[in-house]
């Protein structure tokens, strides 16, 4: 199977190219998920700021004087 030098041209563009787009698939998920897990943080931590307040709120309230 003899191949051209135009044909070899162009698989060694398509390889590059296939890797370019896997690498750039790689980051963007890898961005995506550290994105995502700030958030989830974020929010876990701002539900557990919001109860912990309404805790205080209730033992003030309750407390006789």
């Amino acid at each position: 199977m003899d191949l051209t030098k135009k044909e070899h041209r162009t698989m060694n563009w398509i390889t590059i190219l296939g890797i370019l787009i896997i690498s750039i698939g790689t980051l963007l998920t890898y961005y995506g998920s550290s994105l995502s897990s700030r958030n989830d943080k974020k929010e876990i931590t701002d539900k557990i700021d919001s109860f912990n307040q309404q805790i205080e709120k209730v033992k003030t309230e309750n407390i006789p004087s």
